[in-house]
């Protein structure tokens, strides 16, 4: 209980010091967006570039939801079961390639 009350007391006295600091911060931020653009070569401005950021945070929070989904399980086949056969680098990974060419009897 004691060791709380301390804590307590700490944390108000260090109160207008982060309050400070905050606004300090704020402060910053607030000259930082009054000035001007710079000038880009390809003529972008400020607006381009908020919007390229929010679509760009769009597409990294879809990325994420889509990975967090689990993925469907393919459609089962029915009658025979598909031999699994080894792929050669060769002519399986290379269709075009005629039959004539190729080294195994795939």
């Amino acid at each position: 209980m004691l060791k709380r009350s301390f804590a307590e007391f700490h944390a108000q006295r260090a109160a207008p010091e982060a309050r400070e600091a905050l606004a300090a911060g704020e402060a910053a931020l607030a000259a930082l967006r009054a000035w001007p653009w710079p000038a880009s070569r390809r003529g972008t401005g400020r607006p381009e570039v908020e919007r390229y950021v929010v679509l760009t945070r769009r597409v990294e929070s879809l990325g994420a939801l889509l990975q967090a989904r689990p993925r469907p399980a393919p459609p089962q086949r029915r009658g025979a079961p598909l031999r699994a056969r080894r792929a050669c680098s060769r002519c399986c990974l290379r269709p075009w390639l005629p039959r004539e060419l190729r080294a195994c009897a795939c």
